[in-house]
């Protein structure tokens, strides 16, 4: 039940950001120790894109890494970007990044 409410207050969180509701709308949020699962609707799309990663969580740094999605033009993108965003600085995101200490 508390994993369930996590995940949909995550889904709520990002849904409600900026940054991410200009781009897409998130389906599902499902977090796991170290991993996690993402459906996203992206704009202008008519099917969701899945998203697996994982993640650690290190003070207000949270460290991205092998992340795929069932699209291959998508994976080839996420190879590109891998080293600028393989470590983000969440603080700055401000309530985000309290919350997401508390649920990571």
């Amino acid at each position: 039940m508390l994993k369930t409410l996590r995940d949909r207050g995550i889904r709520h969180m990002l849904n409600a950001n900026q940054s991410v509701s200009r781009v897409a709308q998130v389906l599902e949020v499902s977090l796991k120790s170290g991993s996690a699962k993402v459906r996203v609707l992206l704009n202008g799309e008519a099917e969701p894109v899945d998203i697996s990663f994982n993640y650690a969580f290190e003070g207000k740094t949270v460290s991205v890494t092998g992340v795929k999605t069932n699209r291959e033009w998508l994976n080839g993108l996420a190879e590109l970007f891998k080293d600028k965003y393989s470590s983000i600085d969440i603080s700055k995101y401000g309530a985000f990044a309290q919350i997401a200490g508390y649920f990571l």
